[in-house]
């Protein structure tokens, strides 16, 4: 199956650094950055186009001869592949590099997003009537639900669409929440503050007053989104690491 039988244009890509320079420390994490598949070669299948990607609100000029493991979203799934940058050049004001595919494209997961199973700490507010209609209305947070104590759960699974866990409390499908997140990357904690809607909340199998609850994100920043996803890579490959070892 050809490349284009799988990937669009416009695909999202994720671009996860797995080389370094010689003068690279050890101990410095892997850079990872999100671009978007602008064209395909006409003659050769194993070569893309996308775009130079930005970080921070700068352009990143990632150097021809370095290698990326890269993601991306297609309607079909999320596909990943090695390859190595060849070229880069810039073309109407767009800088493009210029990747060659060293690896078959291969599915990552079934869904949207790749969901990683573990156990941590989540914080949590359920929205009320009130709650809800003022938010629709001022496009912020009462003071009086910003006031509110959180509640507390241990997630099951967290993806970038949203989580699964347990807590003590029974919630309403349909209803929404403000979820609270710490997520510890590259030695420093992350904060995610995404409002979520409750799909179902049942009692846990073999358990008393604990709830299994899972719900989708509704809202949430990009730069947010981003940091999930890359705290979700950096686990499921440190698992696989630990796999190995």
């Amino acid at each position: 199956m050809m490349v284009e039988d799988i990937l669009a244009l416009g695909d999202k890509v994720e671009m996860h650094e797995i080389n370094r320079s010689m003068n690279s420390s050890k101990h410095e994490s892997e850079r990872m950055y999100v671009s978007q598949l602008l064209e395909f070669d006409e003659d050769e299948d194993d070569i893309l186009y996308i775009a130079m990607p930005i970080h921070e609100g700068r352009l990143v000029p990632l150097s021809v001869g370095s290698q990326y493991e890269l993601f991306f979203y297609a309607k079909r799934g999320i596909f990943a592949c090695n390859s190595e940058i060849v070229n880069r050049y810039k073309s109407n004001n767009v800088y493009i590099l210029v990747v060659k595919l060293l690896t078959d494209l291969k599915k990552h997961q079934r869904r949207q997003f790749f969901r990683l199973e573990t156990n941590m700490e989540i914080q949590y507010k359920v929205f009320g009537e009130e709650d809800d209609k003022y938010f629709r209305l001022m496009g912020k947070m009462s003071d009086e639900m910003l006031e509110r104590p959180y509640y507390t759960g241990i997630t099951l699974d967290i993806s970038g669409g949203g989580i699964r866990y347990v807590s003590k409390d029974r919630l309403e499908p349909g209803s929404k929440v403000l979820v609270f997140l710490k997520l510890a990357i590259d030695d420093e904690i992350c904060k995610c503050e995404p409002i979520a809607r409750v799909i179902s909340s049942s009692l846990a199998k073999g358990k008393e007053n604990v709830y299994e609850n899972r719900i989708e994100f509704v809202q949430i920043k990009d730069s947010e989104r981003e940091l999930l996803i890359k705290y979700i890579f950096r686990e499921e490959r440190n698992i696989r690491k630990r796999q190995l070892e």
